[in-house]
């Protein structure tokens, strides 16, 4: 069942993350050939605003800055908590990525970023402690999603799904055989592709572990 919104109220930090700003820094560094220009040079930074509501945005699949922030009013509007948790979870992973060398591209796309939000907003229903040790647990799980799914030997697979290898003589027809049980998965190449959302719960994840078992 999907947690109802407005259950609970609590302080945004959205609010605390702009005034740590949005956009990457600009420093300059000493002309070095006598030209009097500085020239500017990228520092670490959040990166282009637009990239943090695209983090919400990619968690319907849409890339827009406009979705992101509808879908942002909206949750806000319906549980300032969540909202909360969420953008800061959002923001989390993407200086994360950045700080570890991800791609700038993806990472300004949200790609990076929207499991930090969703990470967030689990929290806020399913975390029953006070809204500092929340956010805590927010920002370290987040930090956590970003570097997740990288992998040597698959360059040409996208750096933001989160995937299970499978065993050598698993059959090929895997797919199908959990789709009949009303499991929904994708395989890529030796990995399974799995993407749950906030409407799963314990029971999805249990039946989910059990197929597989059965198929495997």
């Amino acid at each position: 069942t999907t947690p109802a919104l407005g259950t609970r109220a609590g302080r945004t930090v959205s609010s605390a993350l702009r005034r740590t700003g949005c956009v990457r820094a600009l420093a300059t560094k000493p002309p070095d050939n006598g030209d009097p220009t500085p020239t500017p040079e990228p520092e670490y930074g959040l990166g282009p605003p637009e990239g943090l509501l695209r983090n919400v945005g990619q968690v319907i699949f849409m890339d827009k800055p406009a979705a992101g922030s509808l879908a942002l009013l909206g949750l806000t509007i319906g549980d300032p908590y969540l909202a909360g948790l969420g953008f800061a979870g959002g923001a989390t992973a993407t200086i994360t990525a950045r700080a570890v060398g991800l791609d700038e591209e993806s990472t300004d796309n949200g790609l990076m970023g929207y499991n930090g939000v969703l990470v967030g907003c689990a929290f806020s229903q399913f975390l029953a402690v006070s809204p500092p040790v929340a956010l805590a647990a927010t920002v370290a799980g987040a930090a956590a999603t970003a570097p997740l799914g990288l992998t040597d030997d698959t360059p040409d697979r996208a750096p933001h799904y989160l995937a299970l290898t499978l065993p050598a003589g698993s059959p090929p027809d895997l797919v199908a055989r959990l789709a009949a049980r009303d499991i929904n998965v994708s395989q890529r190449g030796d990995r399974l592709r799995v993407t749950p959302h906030l409407y799963n719960d314990a029971d999805d994840i249990a039946a989910f572990i059990n197929g597989l078992k059965a198929v495997l």
